[in-house]
């Protein structure tokens, strides 16, 4: 049953190509975002996570009323997001990058005069997969790390999007060659995008996460411990004009101490912070799909909880209701 549904999403994302040139791109925007809408309804599975997550990040703050509209929410900008990504990889590509400002651009020089690469940090949050051509488009050499669908129908149809778009991309598989090109991109003191709020069970650390222990991906703070990469913090919102606004954080500067296995545990839990801020001002922006808090187990891989983290718990465990729609200023 998976494999009817990714091959489904795999000819619709052909579909999209096709269709996309012949209709008006308000009518093809329609389009996606009641499909995006039907989606939701026929995959309940993905529904119930979503539902899930939800509750375990806001739990009391929000009642039925306002996680109901979460969902709606994320449901029309996956459908948003849809039409935008194939619009971008047909004739219309500079109209959509148009759509797109950048703030913080000082923020990526400064990180970029270090000369040693910078590792943009970001999350599965608005139209991602739009960063990249806009970045290029503003002068910046941007590559995305992207983890490519097992099933190689989908892949092929989002590797064409990805072709046409004219941005820059990684593919995870196989790592050993993703690694070298990763590393040459901060060699050649360029930018490479990794997603980082992912559950990373078996290759990450465990930090709180929206009051929650989760296992975290810590390739970021790997590879800049490794190569000595500034950490950027990078994010796209969709404002309610359907403007987007791609913000840069200030480079991650960090007081380090202990041994390798300690800094990567503090460099994880710092960007952690950042994209746990941004997922509790948009809520209905971020991808509610990942098993975030799954299986977290005694003795994992974790930091020891001090003062400073328990403070940090009980400050946003009585704080007012975030469970709310945020937008850029």
């Amino acid at each position: 049953m998976k494999s009817i549904q990714y091959y489904i999403l795999g000819l619709l994302v052909h579909f999209g190509l096709f269709t996309s040139t012949a209709l008006p791109e308000r009518v093809f925007t329609s389009f996606c975002t009641g499909l995006s809408r039907f989606c939701f309804l026929f995959f309940r599975r993905y529904r119930k996570r979503i539902a899930g997550n939800l509750r375990m990040a806001f739990g009391p703050a929000c009642d039925r009323k306002q996680l109901s509209a979460i969902r709606k929410a994320v449901a029309t900008n996956i459908g948003l997001n849809l039409a935008e990504t194939i619009y971008s990889a047909t004739d219309n590509k500079d109209r959509v990058l148009s759509r797109i400002t950048l703030h913080g651009a000082e923020n990526v020089d400064r990180a970029l005069a270090g000369g040693r690469g910078v590792i943009a940090v970001s999350a599965h949050m608005g139209n991602f997969m739009l960063m990249s051509a806009k970045m290029i488009q503003q002068g910046y050499s941007f590559t995305m790390l992207v983890k490519e669908s097992r099933h190689t129908f989908l892949a092929d149809a989002i590797r064409v999007v990805q072709q046409k778009q004219g941005g820059s991309f990684i593919y995870l598989r196989p790592w050993r060659q993703a690694l070298q090109q990763i590393l040459g991109c901060l060699k050649r003191n360029q930018i490479v995008c990794l997603l980082a709020d992912e559950n990373k069970r078996r290759s990450g650390t465990v930090v709180d996460f929206l009051n929650h222990p989760a296992p975290t991906a810590i390739g970021p703070a790997v590879l800049s411990l490794r190569s000595g990469a500034a950490l950027l913090p990078v994010f796209i919102v969709r404002d309610r004009n359907g403007m987007q606004h791609i913000y840069a954080e200030p480079h991650l500067e960090l007081d380090l101490n202990g041994n390798r296995e300690q800094k990567t545990h503090a460099i994880t839990d710092a960007y952690t912070r950042v994209i746990e801020k941004y997922v509790r001002d948009y809520p209905e922006q971020w991808f509610w799909f990942n098993n975030r808090w799954k299986k977290v187990k005694t003795g994992e891989n974790r930091g020891p909880v001090g003062p400073r983290i328990r403070k940090r718990r009980e400050r946003h465990m009585s704080a007012s209701s975030p469970c709310r729609a945020g937008e850029p200023e």
